[in-house]
């Protein structure tokens, strides 16, 4: 008589069957992401319940039923397209922005997504050959970019689909929304990163033997030193100079400028933005603005930058930054929710428009602190690691 064995069970033995150092990496990998998820969602979950019974409530303006006609914060969160917003996947599903559950949580799920692949490009990067991982870093860069330069060509059907509701123009499209074309902003990231890493043991040492370390250094390994260890020197002995941080930090500031204001000059024009040339400068220009960012944080990561480097890791907002993803979450439904309580339009006018945007940001951010305090933290502190 033939038994009908457990799937469960089966699944279990064949990894039971494999090396231990593999199924310790793999263990290792999933609860990492399965801690990570279980940080996000019940603050994500809870927003979301609270404003469907905050849409529910009776009429408070002129403009509320306008607001319980906008799917994006309503209807759309009880569909069955809401599981991929839980699952950190919903900037996949092929549906427009305004059939979607807060379509602005794209941001999450790509940065869920780039919290998964980073232990991957760190192992590869560790066990691989440099010329062969370099190789592949380029080669997935171009990619990125012929995949932005394609997206490009939905331009003008992106231009002409518009919100049910408010008829304005929905500018998100797939190449701000996934991995696949967002991947060199990222790589750049990890590129400083590990920078920093490469270079701070050997700056404390430059630092500990004095400011004569660095020629001794230089004199000493020219001939013995590997190739990762002359540019880390050649690295500090730059940043030592006044002259070459303030190249990069300004230098890397006017890049980024740049890049923003030729981006302003190209999607005014509908007919110039969606031509070929228009195309490929949206295509590349994340290039030049993650080279001006890039050289803007290399000296401050090293301690150098002055006032500027004193003002951006300053006390104040490390604490402040904790807000951030409820902030993030519930800034767009509390400027809907004021917008729709007033009694009449408003025209726009530059005092009274900054004062309403400062008072939503205030706002937000105290309900962002009671959601971050009551819900937030204890989920925080229930997935930390043991030495937290």
């Amino acid at each position: 008589k033939t038994t009908r064995k457990d799937p469960v069970t089966i699944a279990k033995k064949k990894f039971a069957s494999w090396p231990v150092r593999i199924r310790s990496a793999l263990t290792w990998y999933f609860w990492r992401l399965f801690r990570r998820w279980i940080r996000l969602v019940p603050l994500y979950l809870a927003v979301v319940f609270l404003s469907q019974s905050t849409l529910l409530a009776e009429d408070a303006g002129a403009f509320w039923p306008a607001f319980l006609q906008d799917r994006t914060l309503h209807s759309n969160c009880v569909n069955s397209f809401f599981f991929s917003n839980l699952l950190f996947i919903n900037n996949f599903v092929p549906v427009g922005m305004a059939d979607k559950c807060f379509p602005w949580t794209f941001y999450f799920a790509l940065d869920f997504q780039f919290f998964a692949l980073a232990p991957i490009f760190h192992h590869t990067h560790r066990y691989m050959k440099r010329p062969v991982f370099y190789s592949l870093i380029a080669a997935l860069c171009g990619l990125t970019l012929y995949g932005r330069f394609v997206e490009q060509d939905t331009c003008e059907d992106a231009a002409h689909k518009t919100n049910d509701v408010s008829d304005s123009i929905v500018p998100l499209t797939a190449d701000f929304t996934t991995p696949a074309t967002m991947l060199v902003p990222y790589l750049f990231g990890g590129m400083l990163c590990y920078f920093h890493s490469a270079t701070l043991n050997k700056a404390l040492e430059i630092k500990m033997f004095g400011p004569q370390a660095m020629n001794i250094l230089r004199y000493s390994f020219k001939n013995t030193a590997s190739k990762q260890d002359k540019a880390v020197y050649w690295l500090l002995e730059r940043l030592n100079s006044k002259q070459f941080r303030v190249l990069c930090i300004w230098g890397g500031f006017i890049i980024a400028l740049l890049t923003v204001f030729g981006s302003w000059l190209v999607a005014r024009d509908y007919d110039n933005s969606c031509s070929f040339n228009g195309r490929v400068f949206a295509a590349l220009s994340i290039l030049p603005w993650c080279f001006g960012i890039f050289f803007v944080f290399l000296p401050m990561i090293f301690g150098y930058g002055g006032a500027i480097q004193r003002a951006l890791t300053h006390r104040l907002w490390t604490n402040s930054s904790k807000l951030v993803y409820a902030a993030y979450l519930i800034h767009p439904v509390i400027i809907s929710i004021i917008n729709c309580i007033k009694d009449h339009p408003e025209t726009f006018e530059a005092l009274p428009f900054i004062y309403e945007v400062w008072g939503n940001a205030t706002f937000s951010l105290i309900v962002a602190f009671l959601f971050h305090l009551l819900i937030e933290q204890p989920f925080m502190y229930m997935v930390a690691d043991e030495e937290m």
